[in-house]
């Protein structure tokens, strides 16, 4: 893909930002980056329809340059968690296109977290854990989306060993009373921890913020700690 054509795009979207905070000191770990349409239409519908008409690679390449391109512009030494699809990270041109990216936007590839999307199958499986272990090499972190939901499982955890784990927000839903809910978060993270950052995702209210300090959490995402918004949301806060 030549550079012009990384650039331009005849998709019409923009990015929201939404903070992944740091829920042991109660900074910002970083900010998931999530693609809005014009039109209001649900993401999820126009990630679908790119892949019927076999535009989905280019879709989720446009994305995540022009999420290094904004997010680059606002915010500093902070990470980025961009998501992207399985069969775009084993498509050839992939790494060959982050490179470019990283070249356009002078992004560093530490500050990049690429959630792992769980809701496509992950077909080419093999093929996948040599692009994560290659986009490793190039520096970038790698997150797993939604574990607890569908198809992602503690397998997945295990063969991909990610560097952020993402929960799926089901097990924040009656955490307070779910006493099997808090010991698999607890056993999970006295598990992994040591080698993985968790993002229990979900946190809707103070009660929420408080179980989560509680079980030690270490990041937490939700409306409670912040919506997702526009760039100029946070120009304003500064």
């Amino acid at each position: 893909m030549s550079n012009t054509a990384l650039i331009e795009s005849d998709f019409p979207f923009f990015h929201v930002f939404q903070p992944v905070m740091d829920l042991r000191d109660d900074s910002i770990y970083g900010f998931e980056v999530l693609l809005r349409s014009p039109d209001g239409r649900n993401p999820e519908l126009i990630f679908a329809e790119a892949k019927e008409q076999g535009g989905l690679f280019d879709l989720d390449i446009h994305s995540i340059f022009k999420a290094c391109e904004t997010g680059m512009k606002t915010f500093h030494e902070v990470n980025l968690l961009l998501n992207v699809y399985p069969s775009t990270m084993v498509h050839p041109e992939f790494l060959p296109t982050m490179r470019q990216i990283e070249e356009i936007v002078q992004i560093k590839p530490e500050n990049v977290v690429l959630e792992i999307n769980e809701s496509e199958k992950k077909e080419q499986f093999y093929m996948l854990q040599t692009v994560v272990k290659q986009l490793r090499q190039m520096g970038y972190l790698i997150a797993l989306d939604d574990i607890g939901k569908g198809d992602a499982t503690l397998q997945s955890i295990i063969e991909f060993e990610p560097d952020v784990v993402k929960l799926d927000r089901y097990f924040m839903r009656d955490l307070a009373v779910s006493h099997k809910k808090r010991r698999y978060l607890k056993k999970i993270i006295e598990v992994f921890g040591e080698d993985m950052h968790f993002v229990l995702e979900g946190l809707e209210t103070a009660e929420d913020l408080r179980i989560s300090k509680a079980l030690d959490i270490p990041l937490g995402q939700g409306f409670y700690l912040g919506r997702p918004e526009p760039t100029s949301f946070y120009k304003n806060e500064a």
